[in-house]
């Protein structure tokens, strides 16, 4: 009984804070919200993707919106929608966009750690990566020179 109890409060504990880092919001815009949610945070990007089918991995349409150093992808159960929302977001080199705990481009990789600890994946290759949550949905920082070069969030494994 004892061990089962363990095992619910680690299994509780670990949800808990993955649910922390897929609903962080990097800018104005964070997992799941709609396009009209991201039009009126975000304003029109400056590229709209026509949707494709993303494949048998997720048997989803995805769509992509650019913006200058951020790239939106949405998905939806067809190609006409109705409701696209936000899969993934992804910030590079131009971007001033920066997580819910200050984490942007050009960030630390000690600053990363030091704000992200407690979620850190340890699992994860760690090769020139910290990863938040997990993989399968969660923040994942690249670095070059041990500084942030590109921030993703969402899940990068399906």
């Amino acid at each position: 009984m004892r061990r089962s109890l363990c095992m619910l409060a680690l299994l509780v504990f670990v949800t808990s804070a993955h649910a922390d880092v897929t609903s962080e919001p990097i800018g104005p815009l964070r997992l799941g919200m709609t396009e009209a949610k991201v039009a009126k945070a975000a304003g029109a990007p400056s590229t709209k993707q026509k949707p494709t089918f993303a494949g048998e991995a997720t048997s989803d349409w995805e769509k992509v919106w650019i913006y200058p150093g951020v790239v939106v992808t949405f998905y939806a159960d067809t190609e006409k929608g109705p409701t696209w929302r936000i899969r993934s977001i992804e910030v590079a080199a131009n971007s001033a966009w920066k997580t819910k705990r200050g984490i942007g481009i050009g960030a630390s990789r000690a600053r990363v750690k030091k704000a992200y600890a407690r979620l850190e994946d340890k699992q994860a290759p760690s090769e020139g990566k910290f990863v938040a949550g997990s993989v399968y949905g969660g923040v994942i920082f690249t670095f070059a020179d041990d500084k942030v070069a590109d921030i993703f969030v969402g899940a990068a494994a399906f």
